[in-house]
């Protein structure tokens, strides 16, 4: 596996790693996921090991779409191969309603203490699109999949340091932050990183 330590590593719609840590973004309120210059819950999530997620293929009328407010994420299970790297982003329903989430979540590297976004957002990876419907304390995920900087030239790439990931939920415009430091291309279009939809249950 090629990640950077793993524990190293939009909008709407559009890495075995250990829970992300809190970061002390600017004007928000302490918490586990938190967003770096945007809205952001309070408080952490705790999973229910024995919570799973319920799959919907049509539409839920009576059950709301996950907010921002809903959820936290976290880094789930990573893998690598041919030297592309796979972190799956784990999102909770912190929440004590049942909520959906559908869709691309939008996903960016931002550095700084003020979130500066680096690169470009993550683009959309194709797959089917499925509802998720979820239980207080279920989860779904999303993976997210590119490159370590050390496979490209440095001149190229313009490795900078990140603090991590900021993750808008799908159809949300408020955003959780992740932190994992590492290092990401600066270069626009060098080692552009990808998200996948949302699936089932924290991957493996």
């Amino acid at each position: 596996m090629a990640a950077p330590a793993l524990l190293a590593a939009g909008c709407s719609g559009s890495p075995s790693a250990a829970p992300a840590t809190t970061a002390p973004p600017p004007a928000a309120s302490p918490s586990a996921s938190s967003a770096l210059g945007t809205a952001a819950p309070t408080g952490g999530a705790t999973t229910s090991p024995t919570a799973k997620p319920t799959r919907t293929d049509s539409p839920v009328a009576s059950t709301p779409r996950c907010h921002t407010g809903d959820l936290s994420v976290k880094l789930g299970g990573g893998d690598g191969a041919a030297g592309t790297q796979y972190i799956a982003l784990v999102f909770a329903n912190r929440s004590d309603h049942r909520c959906t989430l559908y869709g691309y979540p939008g996903v960016s590297f931002v550095a700084g203490a003020e979130g500066t976004q680096v690169g470009k957002g993550f683009t959309r990876q194709g797959g089917g699109l499925i509802k998720v419907l979820l239980a207080p304390g279920a989860v779904a995920h999303a993976t997210i999949s590119g490159h370590d900087v050390g496979f490209f030239d440095a001149s190229e790439c313009k490795p900078v340091s990140v603090r991590g990931y900021r993750v808008y939920p799908p159809d949300e415009t408020a955003s959780l932050f992740v932190a994992a430091p590492t290092k990401a291309c600066s270069a626009d279009g060098v080692n552009q990183w990808k998200v996948a939809a949302i699936a089932e249950g924290a991957a493996t």
